[in-house]
């Protein structure tokens, strides 16, 4: 009975164990692609503020079409899902901060 006991003690110890690891692993993960996300807008952000003020970019909506076109930014994917932005997806220009919209 004292062995049964030892196994139920050890097991469930494993169980838990297994479960904080899965746990953590996740939470690393998302960490880990929202910063991804946060790098890839903020490159798109900058590229749209750098073109705006320069005066190449005219419109306070820059879509990324335009930017590719000027060469202010490279082809730019979605770091998590791998796929490549739509062109048609802009940039809003407003006080001198860009904040970008997927489409």
């Amino acid at each position: 009975m004292f062995k049964s006991n030892k196994f139920i003690i050890l097991a469930t110890l494993s169980i838990l164990i297994i479960v904080i690891i899965i746990e953590t692993i996740v939470i690393v993960r998302q960490e880990h692609n929202d910063k991804q996300l946060l790098v890839m807008t903020k490159e798109i952000e900058e590229a749209a503020l750098r073109c705006y003020n320069e005066k190449a970019c005219l419109n306070t909506k820059i879509y990324l079409k335009e930017l590719y076109s000027k060469k202010y930014l490279e082809k730019i994917y979605n770091p998590v899902n791998k796929e490549y932005l739509n062109e048609n997806s802009y940039i809003i220009i407003t006080d001198n901060k860009a904040q970008l919209t997927i489409v």
